[in-house]
């Protein structure tokens, strides 16, 4: 507690300093207000985001959604052909979903879309092949 107390008084500047040291030896910064004893307002200084830059921004990953859909592929297993789009939107906007209609698209069409073309390739590989191509 009495720690607790000298630090309290140190940072409104009511300590004296030690014998034989000055009072810029308790390494307090300047205030807004330019006495030396001031203390940082911590609320005036900008942070840093923490953590790694984004690679893309919020937009970036809209546009790059946007045409996506456009593409012959569509949505369609995107987060096994784009990982990193897929990764991103889903930090940026919450869910692969959200960020789809974040881009302005529907989200339950663009799905009924990957499905229907996924049950056609499921139709064409389990085809049986033709009986009068069978030699007997």
């Amino acid at each position: 507690m009495q720690i607790i107390s000298r630090v309290a008084a140190l940072g409104a500047g009511q300590l004296e300093p030690a014998a034989g040291r000055s009072p810029s030896d308790h390494r307090v910064a300047p205030g807004p207000d330019s006495s030396p004893a001031a203390p940082i307002q911590l609320s005036s200084v900008p942070r840093a985001r923490r953590g790694r830059p984004p690679k893309m921004s919020s937009h970036e990953v809209l546009e790059r959604i946007r045409r996506l859909a456009d593409s012959r592929e569509g949505l369609f297993r995107v987060h096994r052909r784009n990982s990193g789009l897929y990764a991103r939107a889903r930090r940026s906007f919450g869910s692969w979903s959200a960020a789809v209609e974040a881009a302005g698209l529907d989200y339950i069409q663009a799905l009924n879309g990957a499905r229907q073309r996924s049950l056609r390739t499921r139709r064409r590989r389990t085809r049986l092949p033709d009986p009068s191509h069978i030699s007997q």
